[in-house]
């Protein structure tokens, strides 16, 4: 698990299914992430996940998220790493109450010194274009544009080692 002041992250496991499937298949959350599943597509894709995270080394490291004093959880937070493991993909998804509170700062916050722990150096992300809550947010934690392509934009940050 991984604690903050307000948020805590805990592996996704099969109690979460409902979660999963209930951001993955809403339109207002996935505006700008791509096009909502319909719910047996979602449900499939969160066993893909499950078999992901379960595997020997794990394809991806996969939480949900819960803040401190509201009940339930509220989104899911996936970091997907790059053959030779130095890089990863890292994504996020709130659900609509949970936007525009500071958990998706505060998370990265906390993820950043952990990756680095755990022997990445890299970290990027991508969203939609014109994204301006992503944009924010990814210059806030010291994310670089590094390109727009097929709609998307590209962000980037090196992670540096945590003294031990």
């Amino acid at each position: 698990m991984i604690r903050t002041a307000n948020l805590v992250l805990r592996p996704l496991c099969e109690g979460d299914r409902a979660l999963y499937v209930s951001l993955y298949s809403c339109r207002a959350v996935m505006e700008h992430v791509g096009v909502p599943l319909g719910p047996a597509a979602a449900e499939r894709a969160f066993a893909a996940v499950l078999r992901q995270a379960a595997s020997c080394p794990p394809i991806g490291r996969y939480w949900s998220i819960r803040r401190r004093g509201v009940r339930g959880p509220c989104g899911l937070v996936c970091v997907i790493a790059d053959p030779g493991g130095i890089s990863a993909e890292l994504g996020i998804l709130l659900d609509r109450r949970a936007q525009r509170t500071g958990a998706s700062t505060e998370l990265i916050g906390a993820l950043l010194p952990y990756l680095a722990g755990q022997g990445l150096r890299r970290l990027w992300t991508r969203h939609m274009s014109g994204n301006q809550a992503a944009e924010g947010l990814m210059a806030r934690v010291g994310f670089e544009r590094r390109a727009a392509a097929g709609g998307l934009a590209f962000w980037q940050r090196a992670l540096h080692a945590v003294p031990g």
